[in-house]
């Protein structure tokens, strides 16, 4: 995993780990595409982000979060490179046939569901364990390529979007889901009520020696 290179159609999700601080890390399109939920609902298939209650639960969310409603993965990117590989649809068709032959799973506290760009009809299912585990989805490295994806998350306070890639050098294109900025998924330093003001907050920001230009 060491070598991962993302591609405009993973996405890249920032959500707060288990000690309450921010994490990040890449779900690719195989990864999303692994587990089929059932068909999407109405409800889902018009919403951009939909925060849902897990049955039986009074506060626990999953999210569904609905790429097709966004713009496609960006050009210029060749579409040979946008499509999933052929080893990424048999890992997808193997997951259709077994949620088949097997109980539908339900999302549990912190999933994800995730409506597919090129599939706007069904819904596939991201358990936190498995966006958790860095075997299985690779950390965003803190790299010149991944800056306007930082920049977008953790200062311009993004939730959902498509951020394309205009030019061969402009760094990575991707979507992006960032569940930090919502008080569901927000980490523990984002009530400090002193980080309001804009002073303060750009005093608290560490140096950088090399500052990434975009």
């Amino acid at each position: 995993m060491a070598d991962y290179s993302p591609n405009v159609n993973d996405l890249a999700l920032y959500f707060a780990n288990d000690q309450g601080t921010i994490s990040s890390c890449w779900i690719s399109y195989d990864v999303y595409k692994a587990t089929k939920l059932q068909p999407a609902s109405d409800s889902w298939k018009m919403a951009d982000l939909l925060e849902s209650t897990v049955p039986g639960t009074d506060s626990d969310v999953f999210y569904v979060v609905n790429l097709s409603r966004l713009l496609g993965p960006g050009e210029p990117t060749p579409v040979n490179n946008i499509l999933p590989s052929p080893a990424g649809e048999a890992a997808a068709a193997q997951g259709a046939s077994a949620t088949t032959a097997a109980a539908v799973p339900q999302p549990v506290a912190s999933d994800l569901v995730i409506i597919p760009y090129d599939d706007p009809d069904n819904a596939y299912l991201v358990p936190r364990t498995v966006y958790t585990d860095p075997n299985t989805c690779h950390p965003l490295d803190d790299n010149p390529s991944s800056a306007k994806i930082i920049v977008a998350a953790m200062n311009m306070g993004v939730v959902l979007a498509n951020i394309p890639k205009a030019t061969p050098a402009t760094g990575w294109g991707c979507y992006l889901l960032s569940l930090i900025s919502l008080n569901s998924g927000a980490v523990k330093s984002s009530t400090d009520s002193s980080r309001k003001d804009k002073s303060t907050y750009f005093g608290a920001l560490p140096e950088v020696d090399n500052p990434v230009v975009i």
